[in-house]
């Protein structure tokens, strides 16, 4: 294995800038960079503070100066080509010759790096922005250009199936949805207060025997399936305020933009926020059914007409119980619809497991490429074809 010498960007790179003025008072698409290297994108239309905007080209490597650490850099694609982006995107050309635009986007994905930009900013006033002169003086390593297309390669394999694990995912979301709808929509409506009521109590966080306990904002509840997305212990979150403690049965309903439709049945004992919820089941009804009742269309219709202030919608407990939920009329009936709805959703969480298994796995391999911990070599009369050899002991 030889070394890969380390060099600066600014030797292979330079800044391009084609203005284009732009009429004032007028709104233009634009396009930006999304996080973690997903590439570029066609933002919605506003209207520009500056004179002028410059000109992305196919090929050009872009970057946010905005929140570089969280890995806004990319190539821009064919048909992307002749967007309009603001001067917070600068736009670079790369020589070919020797370094390949989607390896140099790379080298600004793994985790290192990230950590090293975010080091950089920290002392920096405000929302400190990674210019032009720090992109340039930046370090990556140089393989040779072949190894380099390889490793492009062997990441855009893992992003492919990352990708179809996210499609997977969000159509097995959308089937949930329109099942619960299938289910729910013909069954009888009845008064809120008959399924659930608020018998949940205030307790201090700080204290030792609450600290512990995962604290459930409504920040944390996915919208439209009520997943807790990496919630934290009121210890971490740092709270101070009293929170209700929520049972092992109970379902954390968000009261603040109901149309977000946040509602969880965590099944543990945890603390929730203040703008939550906690609603205890009544009557026998299965708490994963109260969940499913509560992001079903017509409940969600009825507390968006009832919360009615604009800066922040919100649903007081009052109109919360005057609503009405649609609610099987059997045992049987209640049972058979939790069932085929935690079906689905046992699929969605396989596949979110998987996503995160694979995305920790890409970056690990990237990682691991990049350090010649694994080493991609030019076998010997393979009519030059470079493959992927195992770890390097």
């Amino acid at each position: 294995m030889s070394d890969w010498p380390t060099v600066t960007v600014g030797q292979y790179v330079k800044q391009r800038s084609e203005k284009v003025v732009i009429e004032s008072g007028q709104d233009y698409v634009t396009m930006g960079v999304r996080w973690y290297g997903k590439g570029a994108y066609l933002r919605p239309a506003s209207r520009p503070k500056t004179k002028a905007l410059a000109l992305a080209r196919k090929g050009d490597f872009i970057f946010c100066r905005i929140d570089a650490q969280n890995g806004p850099f990319g190539v821009v694609p064919a048909d992307l080509d002749g967007a309009l982006v603001t001067n917070e995107f600068p736009l670079y050309t790369v020589d070919s010759s020797d370094l390949d635009a989607h390896f140099l986007a790379l080298c600004f994905a793994n985790q290192s790096s990230l950590k090293r930009i975010n080091k950089l900013r920290d002392g920096r006033d405000g929302r400190a922005r990674w210019k032009e002169a720090d992109f340039e003086a930046w370090t990556i390593p140089l393989p040779p250009l072949p190894v380099q297309r390889r490793i492009v390669e062997v990441i855009a394999a893992a992003d492919r199936y990352i990708d179809a694990l996210e499609l997977e995912e969000s159509t097995l979301t959308t089937l949930l949805a329109t099942t619960r709808q299938h289910l729910l929509s013909g069954c009888p409506r009845v008064p809120l207060a008959s399924v659930c009521e608020i018998t949940a109590r205030l307790v201090n966080p700080k204290d030792d025997e609450y600290a512990d306990l995962l604290h459930i904002g409504v920040d944390v509840i996915e919208k439209g399936t009520g997943r807790l997305v990496n919630p934290r212990t009121a210890r971490e979150d740092g709270v101070i305020s009293g929170k209700y403690l929520v049972g092992e049965s109970d379902v954390v309903y968000s009261k603040i933009r109901p149309r977000l439709r946040k509602a969880a049945f965590p099944g543990f004992v945890a603390l929730c926020s203040a703008d939550a919820y906690p609603l205890s089941p009544l009557n026998g009804t299965p708490p994963a059914l109260l969940r499913e009742i509560l992001l079903e269309d017509t409940f969600t219709s009825q507390t968006v007409a009832l919360s009615t202030r604009l800066k922040m919608p919100k649903v007081n407990r009052n109109e919360l119980f005057s609503t009405t939920v649609a609610m099987p009329q059997t045992e049987g009936e209640r049972t058979r619809v939790a069932t085929a709805l935690d079906a689905i959703r046992g699929q969605i969480d396989a596949v979110s497991a998987e996503q995160a298994r694979a995305r920790s796995a890409r970056a690990a391999l990237l990682d691991a490429l990049l350090d010649q911990k694994i080493e991609v070599l030019r076998p010997t009369g393979d009519g030059g074809n470079l493959d992927l050899l195992e770890p390097l002991v």
